[in-house]
């Protein structure tokens, strides 16, 4: 369900970690399990908590990567006055592209340094 959510396949999951094909499918089967520092990784990317992927809670827990309403009117007071129907849109957007754009930025800065 998260990686239809974020748009990737099980490969970039893997590739996250240590680049080795058919761990994810190695933990569905049961075959092994994912590493405390696996799990955080994965959580990380989909910015959820361990325990969210770890199915012991339906809270996503991802308010690391949310700004608030108050967090956007301080933003549209400082843009100008904004009327409020746009101060919800940019609210909306803002939240549902945070957690991308923070990820590109992650992957810019990786590649960055393997180059």
């Amino acid at each position: 369900m998260l990686m239809e959510e974020r748009g990737v396949k099980q490969t970039f999951i893997e590739g996250l970690l240590d680049g080795y094909r058919g761990k994810v499918t190695e933990w569905k089967k049961g075959k092994s399990t994912p590493t405390n520092a696996e799990l955080q990784i994965i959580a990380d990317f989909f910015h959820v908590s361990t325990e969210y992927l770890l199915c012991r809670t339906e809270e996503r827990n991802s308010s690391f990567y949310q700004f608030s309403k108050d967090d956007v009117k301080v933003v549209a007071r400082i843009q100008g006055n904004l009327p409020r129907e746009d101060a919800d849109e940019l609210y909306k957007i803002i939240n549902e592209n945070i957690g991308k754009f923070i990820d590109e930025r992650r992957l810019r800065g990786q590649q960055g340094s393997l180059s």
